[in-house]
């Protein structure tokens, strides 16, 4: 990585931040050098445990106070409306939305790669939002998108999944199944 030169170059307002780190929260850009360095040190932040929003920018603030003067740290939105942590607070937020969402990815990923759905494949029953769904089937797949049909007395349902809520539905099918075979043991 780059080591970032000069100051850090915070955007005027909370649209502008908002666009320029859209495209990476979502993967499809990769940030420049000092955003890069940011969210790292809002990882380092994460993993020496600070959860508080306001702790992981402090972190970031003596991280990154190279690139910061006091003037940068005070800019706020120019409309009035304030947001906590300033225009740099925003951009830290944003940092650790780039970290889970990529941390989402790979569990999104992982989960696949584990189950390697493939259509036409039948999962049995499976309950969802608490219903019961019989003969719960991969129609198609899109990316990590899993669509399914299923159903629930005489009506068919399509329903989506990624692969890991199919995981926690089996789990949960399988708790289910284990239950009731203890029910029986008991009862007999």
């Amino acid at each position: 990585m780059t080591e970032p030169t000069g100051l850090y170059p915070l955007l005027t307002d909370t649209t502008a931040i908002y666009d320029h780190w859209t495209p990476i929260v979502s993967g499809q850009a990769e940030p420049d050098p000092v955003r890069a360095r940011l969210i790292a040190s809002v990882q380092r932040a994460l993993d020496a445990g600070f959860t508080y929003d306001t702790h992981v920018d402090q972190a970031a603030r003596h991280d990154l106070a190279d690139l910061l003067t006091p003037e940068l740290l005070a800019r706020n939105n120019p409309d009035g409306v304030g947001v906590r942590g300033g225009l740099f607070g925003y951009e830290v937020y944003f940092a650790r939305k780039v970290i889970e969402e990529r941390a989402a990815r790979e569990r999104r990923d992982a989960a696949h790669a584990r189950l390697a759905p493939e259509a036409g494949r039948n999962y049995g029953t499976l309950y969802i939002q608490r219903k019961r769904m019989t003969g719960c089937t991969v129609t198609s797949i899109s990316g990590t998108a899993l669509s399914f049909t299923g159903k629930r007395g005489s009506v068919t349902y399509t329903f989506s999944l990624t692969a890991e809520q199919l995981e926690g539905l089996l789990r949960d099918a399988q708790v289910r199944k284990a239950q009731a075979a203890a029910k029986r043991t008991r009862a007999a």
